[in-house]
């Protein structure tokens, strides 16, 4: 069950009959949800993508199914086919996997429009595991650190982004059908007596304009980013 509340904290309401949640991102209208059909070494159905989106008047109202598997069934490394994703109220979407640190733009209409290939010093200091196939994993584990730890699709189409410490904004750098991004502002967060940034567990948006919540483990800080 999903619990909905509002910028003032009053309940908005409930959305229930999950089998289960691994993960999940909604708007007023959509919810999106791990597709568990799909991923895992044997999935029920390999053909339908690892995203799910229903419709938040009725879960079971399947509007569509994408994101496909970037490793084949019957393969590892299995958790490559792990998706992140965020919606925003144009029903815009951004997804990734979750140990590559490319992010996949979706329209509306749940079409591929542009991919951004995100690229940064610190990925290389980073134990991400190598994206090669193979059949048996015995009894050895497998995992290594997400290049991403997360990130928001906001309702202008910028993208905050936070990678452990730091999060980063970005911008759409032309024109409304101009798809590329820069990097708009690079931002961390520290409270008294701590010699080190606060990890960044997630952002929020808030109900003024260009104004967000940044989650840390015990904290929330409010800020403003100007232009």
């Amino acid at each position: 069950r999903i619990n909905r509340y509002g910028h003032d904290f009053s309940r908005k309401g409930e959305l229930g009959g999950f089998a289960s949640l691994h993960d999940f991102d909604l708007n007023d209208n959509t919810i999106l949800t791990v597709n568990r059909e799909s991923v895992g070494l044997n999935p029920i159905n390999a053909e339908q993508g690892v995203i799910v989106a229903s419709s938040i008047d009725n879960i079971s109202d399947t509007l569509s199914t994408f994101f496909p598997r970037i490793i084949p069934e019957g393969f590892q490394p299995t958790l490559y086919n792990i998706p992140r994703f965020s919606i925003n109220e144009k029903n815009n979407i951004a997804a990734c996997y979750q140990f590559l640190p490319w992010i996949f733009l979706y329209d509306e209409y749940f079409k591929h429009i542009k991919t951004l290939i995100l690229t940064y010093s610190k990925f290389d200091e980073l134990n991400i595991p190598q994206m090669d196939f193979f059949e048996n994993l015995d009894n050895q584990g497998f995992g290594g650190d997400f290049p991403v730890t997360g990130f928001k699709l906001m309702p202008n189409d910028e993208i905050m982004i936070f990678i452990r410490r730091e999060l980063i904004h970005l911008v759409p750098s032309g024109a409304p059908d101009d798809k590329n991004y820069s990097v708009a502002g690079r931002y961390s967060f520290t409270i008294d007596g701590e010699e080190e940034p606060l990890w960044i567990s997630d952002i929020f948006i808030s109900d003024k304009e260009n104004e967000y919540y940044v989650g840390s483990w015990y904290n929330i800080f409010r800020f403003r980013v100007e232009y």
